[in-house]
């Protein structure tokens, strides 16, 4: 069974040198959160201010928040965390996560069936003939039981996918484990670097044989 804990962030990335800097923030002085979309600019206004005042700011804005900056976006309304989550804190630590205990993964489900992905790609295939559309993004959800220890599953999956941007976001009631290879922006010296995960990812070396008949 999970126990909640107090808020513990940890981020692990790549600086602009290439280095990994792990960072953790600890003890929040306090935590910025709303559940509506009509107060989630109001939460971002006041972390700024906060941030002015020379505090780091840790947390997360989900997707499903997106409404707040454009009614058009469609999202799922049935999430159970919070739509924004941001811990306000004095400054953080050089500190990698420690993870040493056992865990135990169930099987990923998916939460469609068969059927229903099928039916899905041809809708998008006919939207896009259509010209609806040109491209989607189809991804579906998947669900597994856990137990054990949740920063040793977090190292495991930085390490398995290589990762060079990381978080491991413990916000209480629930924990948030991201390993990725993209960088969605970085402002350093004013400038602002950002690496999608099209086209910027290294390719792996792929040997072609050719047969002579």
């Amino acid at each position: 069974m999970y126990e909640k804990n107090e808020p513990l962030l940890s981020f692990d990335y790549v600086d602009p040198n290439g280095n990994k800097n792990p960072l953790m923030f600890k003890n929040p002085r306090t935590v910025i959160t709303t559940d509506s979309v009509n107060e989630v600019v109001a939460c971002l206004e006041k972390i700024q201010v906060e941030v002015d005042r020379g505090y780091y700011a840790a947390g997360y804005v989900s997707y499903e928040a997106a409404p707040a900056f454009d009614p058009a976006f469609q999202v799922n309304t049935n999430s159970e965390m919070p739509l924004l989550w941001f811990g306000i804190f004095d400054e953080p630590v050089h500190e990698p996560l420690k993870g040493e205990g056992s865990f135990h993964l169930s099987e990923w489900e998916p939460t469609v069936t068969p059927e229903d992905y099928k039916a899905n790609i041809e809708r998008i295939k006919n939207n896009i003939a259509a010209g609806d559309t040109y491209q989607v993004n189809f991804t579906t959800r998947l669900h597994a039981h856990f137990t054990g220890d949740t920063k040793a599953y977090y190292k495991q999956l930085a390490q398995v996918q290589s990762a060079d941007y990381a978080a491991y976001l413990d916000i209480g009631d629930h924990t948030i484990l991201s390993a990725s290879p993209e960088l969605f922006f970085q402002l350093d010296d004013g400038k602002i670097t950002t690496r999608p995960m099209k086209g910027t990812v290294k390719r792996p070396a792929v040997i072609c044989q050719e047969e002579n008949n």
